[in-house]
């Protein structure tokens, strides 16, 4: 072991000395890591602390000279980097293969850090498939429609711009500015899989099964601002021998060298006059076989003895302190290892470890499935949180999917930072949810509590959820009447249980379609608890701080910080509004107006028909549907008082004749299973 690692020492010295010579100034800031792989990592982009010039130009390297460098962005999405240059950085992007259900598939948005944006110069947006229309989505921009079309089965691409739009492939420009994109893709009569996404022109597409690996080019800007208000403030951000240039979408602005001199503009003194360049112009100052060195707006020429002798000297020091340097890189491996398990302590100890411990252990006849993962469980699971594994970002956390050891798969969400004085709170919460056993509320299948902000592990529900299924697609919804009486049903009963059966009773505080998953049968599972309250028996309501979502906050609550059972109902009653009618409780075509007026209006006017969506007016009984809207009306009464209770919210959906006809009567009573650690 030690005659090798000897032998790597000094050939990593000796690189460095040979390097010296052999480059120019570095274009990574003083003392920073300038290169990985092939990739050259120019400042403001950097390597560790201190070495970038804030978070988003920060990038991870893995030190082996085959690897590229991730770059990461927000919603942790990490991109393999293929280049950086003064406004561009060159990326790798990558597209798993989409099947429709009922003909229709979403793909999650794709959103870009602040100071980033697509090139559209040199990018294009590509679907490919065989017969579908893809509606690619940008930021505010509204979207556009291509039609991919195959002459034959067989997939013709090599490249974005190969497509035409009947050899299963079709293009759009990218407007300027786009910083986020999604699409819807529907798919017609023998329509294959498809992919969509946004990539580099004339660059290759690689295919490997089900996906594909391609190029992006992004342009980057250094600051938000104009060159003339940085001018203004003093806080230009160009180096010496260098002038600011505006971006031509006026968000922001980069630098360049003036003419004669190259480098890198964002460093102090990184443009260096070109006619003492080395080593370009080495040979027309330097005698021959000697190395031309560059400093300090000048340059000196060394002869290869005095350079031999430098190395030499350099390499018997080098082999001097190697045999005590492999002791202390052993030492500092150790030391490494201490330090990571001390803070994962820490972390344990400050999200409630020891507090949920004993709390299990003084409940261990009700408590049998709560499981403490480790962080090294975590990051297996979420192949290190890898933005394949992104299922997106709520108020109170990202999510991501899990595989575990057992082959379980899991959701996993990394929530916001908690209050250290709220750990007591959110241990208890975390109990009370461990303790649930019902069929329509998520399951929560454990914890990890050794990073700095904790983690939820939870089933995994594959259909997505209600809001997108009502919302984000085009055409008519793939949820029939019955479906939606359905989901409304076990909707109540869910919040039923919570609110008069489980011990203590639980408000959720954040109910809409956004929280209402559906799993691989469709079934209805009310998801997300981080909001969520529980009220003991002695007590009405719960004085809190206003918090949710907007658009569907009880009124009364957002007045007066009282939260109550109630408060849920009038969530609920927004969730049956949008079921009858497919509108948001929020939308830009309301005219300002509102959802919940609106509705409340029709409906004491019998005008229920202007509102209702086309597929409900087409398939429902009109009683039912009256039921259900007057269900809805009463649940939004401005006075809590006068709105039901959510066991009489399921009494009444009972009455539907859908809900007699096509499902047996469940009991919403007490479900509550012996739970325990794993």
């Amino acid at each position: 072991m030690l005659p090798k690692l000897l032998v790597q020492v000094v050939m990593v010295a000796t690189s460095l000395l040979l390097g010296i010579h052999e480059s120019q100034a570095s274009l990574a800031k003083a003392g920073c890591q300038e290169m990985c792989g092939n990739v050259t990592i120019l400042y403001p982009f950097g390597i560790g602390t201190n070495c970038y010039m804030h978070k988003s130009f920060e990038v991870f390297c893995s030190g082996s000279s085959q690897d590229q460098v991730p770059l990461l962005f927000q919603n942790n999405q990490e991109f393999p980097i293929l280049e950086i240059s003064t406004d561009l950085v060159r990326v790798i992007d990558e597209s798993t293969m989409e099947c429709g259900y009922n003909n229709v598939s979403f793909l999650a948005p794709l959103i870009l850090d602040q100071y980033f944006f697509f090139s559209q110069d040199r990018n294009l947006y590509v679907a490919m498939g065989c017969n579908i229309e893809a509606y690619f989505l940008f930021d505010l921009f509204g979207g556009f429609l291509c039609d991919s079309f195959c002459n034959d089965t067989r997939l013709v691409i090599g490249s974005p711009t190969n497509c035409t739009g009947y050899n299963g492939c079709c293009q759009l420009s990218v407007p300027e500015n786009t910083t986020q994109y999604n699409s819807i893709i529907n798919y017609k009569a023998n329509s294959s899989c498809s992919h969509a996404f946004i990539a580099e022109n004339r660059a290759p597409i690689f295919f490997e099964k089900d996906q594909l690996q391609y190029p992006v080019a992004l342009n980057w800007l250094v600051a938000l601002t104009t060159c003339r208000q940085a001018s203004k403030t003093g806080e230009n951000l160009c180096g010496k021998n260098s002038h600011c240039i505006d971006s031509t979408n006026g968000r922001g602005y980069n630098c360049r060298c003036r003419q004669g001199y190259q480098g890198n503009p964002y460093l102090p003194n990184g443009c260096q006059d070109i006619n003492l360049a080395c080593p370009k112009q080495s040979n027309h100052y330097c005698g021959e076989g000697e190395t031309c060195e560059y400093t300090h707006e000048s340059y000196k020429c060394i002869s290869p003895h005095h350079y031999k002798s430098h190395v030499l000297a350099t390499l018997e020091i080098v082999i001097g302190l190697s045999a005590s340097g492999c002791i202390g890189y052993w030492t500092y491996i150790k030391i490494g290892r201490i330090k990571r398990n001390k803070i994962k302590k820490k972390f344990f100890k400050m999200n409630g470890g020891h507090l949920l411990k004993k709390h299990i252990s003084a409940n261990k006849s009700c408590v049998t499935t709560i499981k403490v993962y480790t962080a090294e469980e975590m990051e297996k699971a979420t192949k290190n949180f890898s933005r394949k594994m992104y299922l997106g970002k709520g108020g109170q956390g990202t999510v991501y999917k899990g595989l575990l050891r057992d082959e379980t798969v899991v959701a996993i969400k990394k929530s916001n930072v908690v209050d250290v004085e709220q750990v007591a709170r959110f241990v208890n919460e975390v109990f009370i949810l461990a303790q649930i056993n019902h069929r329509n509320i998520v399951k929560l299948l454990g914890c990890c509590l050794e990073y700095e902000v904790p983690l939820l592990v939870y089933e995994y529900l594959a259909n997505d959820t209600l809001s997108q299924h009502l919302h984000d697609r085009v055409g008519l919804s793939t949820f029939s009447w019955k479906d939606r009486i359905r989901i409304a049903r076990e909707v109540a009963g869910a919040l039923a249980y919570l609110h008069s059966y489980a011990s203590p009773a639980i408000i959720h505080r954040d109910i809409k379609p956004g929280n209402i998953l559906l799993d691989q049968n469709y079934k209805a599972v009310v998801s997300d608890f981080g909001l969520s309250r529980s009220v003991p028996i002695s007590k009405s309501h719960l004085t809190t701080q206003v918090d949710g979502t907007f658009g569907y906050l009880d009124p009364e609550y957002f007045e007066s910080g009282k939260l109550t059972a109630k408060s849920d109902v009038y969530s609920f009653g927004l969730v049956l509004t949008e079921l009858l009618t497919r509108k948001k409780s929020i939308s830009s075509s309301d005219s300002g107006e509102g959802l919940v007026p609106r509705f409340k209006y029709l409906v004491k006017h019998n005008r229920l028909l202007e509102i209702l969506d086309n597929q409900v007016v087409l398939e429902a009984m009109m009683d039912d549907v009256v039921l259900v809207a007057k269900l809805a009306r009463r649940c939004m009464k401005r006075n809590s008082k006068k709105r039901p209770n959510m066991e009489e919210v399921v009494a009444d959906l009972d009455k539907s004749r859908v809900l007699q006809l096509e499902l047996p009567h469940e009991c919403i009573g007490p479900s509550i299973l012996p739970i325990a650690i794993g």
